[in-house]
C-alpha cells in the first residue's frame, strides 16, 4: 500500500510522513487497534488520490510549498504569482480537502 501512496503524490506523502513525529506514532500504536489504523491509512490514501485528481497544477504547487513551511510571500515568489493568488488557491484547497474528508467519512458530515 505504501508504494501506491508514493505513486499518487510522492511529495505530499513525504511531507505528510515528516509531519508525524515518533512520539505520535508510538502513542497511536498504543491506543488504536490495528484494524482502525489500517482503515485510517486507507482513508489517507483515498484522500491523497482525491487530491491528485481534484487539485489543479497551481493548487498542487501551492500545497507542496505550503506543506514544506513556506510563507504566502515565499510561495508567491516561487510560483511567480501574487500573494492573493496563493491565498485564493489555499482557500480552494481547504474546501476540496474538506469535501474529500466528508466524502470519506459520511458519518462525520
Amino acid at each position: 500500500m505504501r508504494d501506491q501512496i508514493l505513486d499518487v503524490a510522492p511529495e505530499l506523502w513525504a511531507e505528510h510522513c515528516k509531519a508525524r513525529c515518533l512520539g505520535d506514532s508510538i502513542l497511536l500504536a498504543a491506543t488504536i487497534d490495528p484494524e482502525e489504523l489500517a482503515i485510517d491509512r486507507e482513508a489517507e490514501l483515498h484522500i491523497l488520490h482525491g487530491l491528485k485528481a481534484e487539485l489543479t497544477e497551481l493548487e498542487l504547487s501551492v500545497l507542496r510549498l505550503y506543506i514544506s513551511g513556506k510563507s504566502y510571500a515565499q510561495i508567491a515568489e516561487s510560483i511567480g504569482r501574487s500573494t492573493k493568488t496563493v491565498d485564493n488557491a489555499l482557500t480552494r484547497i481547504k474546501k476540496k480537502v474538506s469535501k474529500l474528508i466528508r466524502a470519506n467519512n459520511p458519518e462525520q458530515s
